[in-house]
């Protein structure tokens, strides 16, 4: 329809163009700048799921940008990385998974340690996002954090 080529047309405005990311690392984040004259008293940091992209939730979340048009979006991307349970192929991930399975207490992933320092890493670069957008003047109040999925889980 008009209207989604009109929304997918203004994404693809404000993606900027980013040479791939070597796998396991933090690929930059999709930035939506405040559309309010550069006014900026808030911001959410999107946190994808697992074998999802920041420009997926981009797109899904245009409707949610125009009815705040004071707020900075930060869509981060997480790495590709070889997931243990899918054969080490590559997917988009903040973690690693041992298991298929639902991740739930008892289960071989809620308990593990981490290992590869995935996680770990993951934690490390939304930080450093909060971080930066409190030093451009974001109050850490007015920032929310969300996930889905395995974004989700990072978040929590």
């Amino acid at each position: 329809s008009m209207k989604r080529a009109r929304r997918t047309a203004a994404t693809t405005a404000h993606r900027a163009w980013q040479p791939p990311p070597k796998p396991g690392t933090h690929p930059p984040d999709l930035v939506f700048e405040p559309t309010a004259h550069g006014v900026c008293d808030s911001a959410v940091v999107w946190l994808h799921g697992l074998d999802d992209t920041a420009e997926n939730w981009a797109e899904r979340l245009t409707a949610a940008r125009l009815r705040h048009p004071r707020w900075r979006w930060v869509h981060c991307r997480a790495p590709e990385r070889r997931i243990r349970c899918y054969a080490s192929k590559l997917h988009t991930a903040w973690g690693d998974f041992a298991d298929t399975g639902a991740v739930c207490v008892g289960s071989v992933d809620h308990d593990s340690r981490d290992a590869k320092g995935w996680y770990g890493q993951s934690v490390q670069a939304v930080h450093a996002t909060v971080r930066s957008l409190v030093a451009q003047g974001v109050p850490m109040r007015r920032i929310a954090l969300v996930g889905f999925s395995q974004g989700a889980a990072l978040a929590a």
